[in-house]
């Protein structure tokens, strides 16, 4: 009996042994995959990238900064005496760049770990904790001191973002100042409701020992490479999906639009044409939305205060097939499976109109660079403004609009290939690259597609691929260009392969107009300025960077920019819109923009709140006042959607009713026919 009891026990240790061997060689390889992806990074980035990374350029300061910005949007997590972790990051990669990673990520992780138990506790604490709402708290803002906002007691801190989500949400729903005893149910619901979303949050990630090693290698690559590059990025294939979806005018969706009401409910607000949605039949417009579920999780719906926050989770990629849970009008409840599937992305689509007055001018709309991602299509951005192009030259135009304001960039392959449809021939623009290599992006098709008068609106968020455009047609006197000064983002990305079905998108070009100047930093300066959001004043203290080779242009004749200015200054001093703008900018800048702390207090929060509503009153009335000086019309393409189907008819009317009310885009229709009588004069 002994022996057969020594034997079990033995065959057990056994067992237990190549259990625990298993489990360590599985680890072990988890392991090798980041410690492999990050010596990877720091290969391809330094064999590709404009400038090289190494221990000489490590500041621990703004490493600390981003990782705690990554890791910890909201700071509720990371303690102060965590800076002992930074300072051995800094030691570790003063010893060896390389293996950097791999010496810290289980210290990075059994942190993040410690941490998100701390705060679950915390937060389970807080559920049973009158919050006063009448305490002078502030919350920092990130840029402004985020390092001594760690400083703070966590618990205070995580009262704070508490108190931030409860009364800001609370806004959503009631902006009624004084408080009665329904007030304080409200908050207090409010709050118990947060608690409860932030707690399941962190537990799924706790629990899910992929996703710690995954957000903790890609927290430390990115807030390594953001010392050197601010638009280096690390991508896991689910994120790089996403950032294709962004640059692409076709998308995988489910086909739903939602809206968040006033009451807190979320509804139904559009089905795409051809989506999954579509084809079903079974979901309305004014649907209310009661639960998602997919994968048998349910994901919240009640309590949500941000429709982003469902936006997120239907664009998942992870996220293919979900149930909702719809109450139709005639309080019928349904459940309907949905599916993604490929659908035209038309709000990421060049939109053409024709404005129809004295002078019948064309206008197109240009939120991205996007371009075709597969080697069978070939239809990016510069190929749909040809076509639009076509169609408005049939019906006779006299003069182009196009809108690149809120253009962040993309691809400046189609930004190159748009330019030509303007330029007959010759430079469009330069780069520098690694070891002051030069590349000359040219025009070589002669011709144009287009040679009538051009205006190009522009503003502060027009950058890269943008503002490119704009240079080159402003150095070659091809257009004209209104609004306010761009961006200033004159480096491009190039995507690279990494390990592990990874992706990097990183700095390897520096570009420069065909004057020689780069717009990096300064952005480009229009030939008629407008207010908008705010205006961006030219930095004289930078200095501006010149191409160490001669480029050779041909410009056309000059604009004739000083008198076109001089008659639209006289108008927007008379026109009460851009009297409105000017209230806004000040408004703004005097407002959350120009705070390094948000007050807490309720009534100094309301204070704040009120102002945001103000600016959102002046936009409103921008809104209501529709300019006399042109109708708009559709291209005939554009017209068979709009009879067709309602979802599209609806797109269309919202959009030429913000066209109707723009100022800046009837501003800019008077200068096209100030020009077009000046040439003639």
């Amino acid at each position: 009996m002994p022996n057969k009891i020594h034997l079990h026990l033995l065959m057990t240790i056994i067992f237990l042994y190549f259990l625990l061997l298993q489990f360590s060689l599985v680890n072990a390889q988890g392991s090798d995959k980041y410690c492999r992806l990050f010596t990877n990074s720091i290969e391809v980035y330094n064999a590709n990238a404009l400038n090289s990374i190494s221990a000489d350029h490590f500041d621990i300061t703004q490493f600390q900064g981003r990782f705690l910005s990554f890791a910890d949007p909201y700071h509720i997590l990371y303690n102060a005496h965590d800076s002992t972790f930074f300072y051995e990051v800094d030691r570790t990669v003063k010893k060896d760049i390389k293996t950097a990673y791999c010496s810290l990520k289980d210290k990075a992780i059994g942190l993040l770990i410690k941490n998100t138990e701390e705060t679950i506790a915390l937060l389970n604490e807080l559920l049973h904790t009158k919050l006063d709402y009448y305490a002078y708290d502030t919350i920092f803002t990130p840029d402004q001191h985020l390092l001594k906002y760690y400083k703070t007691n966590k618990k205070q801190r995580v009262k704070n973002y508490l108190k931030l989500m409860t009364v800001g949400n609370y806004f959503r729903y009631d902006t009624v100042i004084l408080f009665t005893k329904d007030s304080e149910q409200l908050l207090d619901s409010l709050k118990v409701k947060h608690i409860e979303k932030t707690i399941h949050a962190l537990q799924q990630n706790l629990l899910n020992a992929d996703y710690r090693s995954q957000l903790v290698y890609e927290v430390f690559i990115n807030s390594f490479l953001h010392q050197i590059d601010p638009y280096a990025h690390v991508f896991s294939d689910q994120h790089f999906d996403q950032f294709k979806a962004s640059l692409s005018s076709n998308s995988e969706v489910f086909g739903i639009q939602l809206e968040l009401t006033h009451q807190g409910k979320i509804i139904i607000s559009g089905i795409a044409p051809g989506s999954f949605a579509w084809k079903t039949g079974r979901v309305n417009e004014g649907d209310e939305v009661l639960s998602i579920e997919s994968g048998g999780e349910k994901l919240i719906i009640e309590g949500v205060s941000n429709i982003n926050e469902v936006y997120h989770l239907l664009s998942d990629n992870e996220i293919n097939n979900l149930t909702i849970r719809l109450l139709k009008t005639n309080n019928e409840i349904v459940e309907v499976d949905l599916y993604k599937e490929e659908t035209e992305n038309y709000e990421n689509s060049v939109q053409a109109y024709i404005l129809n007055g004295e002078t019948k001018i064309g206008y197109m709309m240009l939120p991205s660079f996007y371009t075709a991602w597969n080697e069978t299509s070939y239809f990016g951005c510069a190929q749909d403004v040809a076509k639009a192009i076509y169609y408005l030259k049939k019906e006779q135009i006299e003069g182009l609009i196009l809108d690149i304001r809120n253009n962040g960039g993309g691809s400046i392959k189609e930004a190159i290939e748009l330019a030509g449809i303007f330029i007959d021939f010759g430079l469009l623009s330069a780069a520098s690259h690694k070891d002051q290599k030069i590349t000359l992006f040219k025009d070589f098709n002669r011709g144009t597609m287009y040679n009538g008068p051009l205006a190009l609106i522009v503003n502060n968020t027009s950058a890269s691929a943008s503002e490119m455009l704009a240079a080159v047609l402003q150095d070659y006197n091809r257009a004209l260009i209104v609004g306010e000064q761009t961006f200033g983002k004159g480096v491009g990305q190039q995507i690279f392969s990494l390990e592990d079905n990874y992706k990097a998108k990183f700095t390897t070009a520096k570009y420069y107009r065909t004057t020689g100047y780069t717009f990096d930093k300064t952005g480009v300066m229009p030939d008629i300025q407008l207010p908008g959001n705010k205006r961006k004043s030219f930095d004289a203290s930078i200095k501006v960077d010149e191409l160490n080779k001669d480029l050779f242009y041909k410009p056309l004749d000059d604009l004739p920019c000083d008198e076109l200015r001089l008659l639209s200054q006289k108008r927007e001093n008379l026109n009460q819109k851009f009297s409105i703008l000017h209230e806004m900018d000040s408004m703004r800048l005097s407002g959350i923009n120009a705070l390094e702390f948000i007050p807490l207090h309720i009534d100094l929060f309301a204070n704040l709140h009120r102002k945001i509503y103000q600016v959102n009153d002046l936009q409103n009335l921008l809104e209501v006042e529709k300019t006399e000086r042109f109708d708009i019309e559709l291209l005939s393409t554009d017209k068979e959607m709009y009879d067709l189907y309602e979802y599209y008819a609806n797109m269309y009317d919202s959009n030429m009713q913000q066209l109707k009310s723009d100022p800046v885009v009837e501003e800019t229709y008077q200068i096209l026919i100030d020009y077009k009588n000046i040439k003639n004069e």
